[in-house]
């Protein structure tokens, strides 16, 4: 909704992709959670590794959710991808305050599960 895309529109979510199959099935997983709010079915490609690239499954109706964290590298080719085909393209995640507390509180268990072994 911040990249002026309108709730309902067709969502392609993008992440970097992996060979890993556990993480195919994450990001599946990641697409159902993002279609149950934004209320229609969300396609899901990746940049590399399983799944289909972008360019395989955009439509011009689409609009792109990046699932990516920071800018760089494939967020400027997703952006390029995205514009070469007029489809819109929200931002990265960024500093979200909730990708914050869990990658805090990862640390904090982590570090917890640490001093308990040692």
């Amino acid at each position: 909704v911040a990249a002026g895309i309108e709730p309902g529109r067709p969502l392609v979510l993008v992440a970097t992709g992996s060979s890993d199959p556990l993480a195919w099935r994450d990001l599946r997983a990641a697409s159902h959670l993002l279609a149950d709010s934004w209320g229609v079915k969300v396609r899901t490609a990746t940049l590399g590794g399983l799944g289909p690239r972008p360019e395989e499954v955009l439509t011009p109706d689409d609009a792109v959710s990046p699932y990516l964290l920071s800018p760089g590298l494939f967020s400027r080719r997703l952006a390029d991808q995205c514009e070469a085909l007029s489809v819109p393209c929200a931002d990265v995640i960024g500093p979200h305050p909730l990708v914050v507390d869990l990658v805090v509180e990862r640390y904090r268990d982590l570090a917890g599960g640490a001093r308990a072994t040692a």
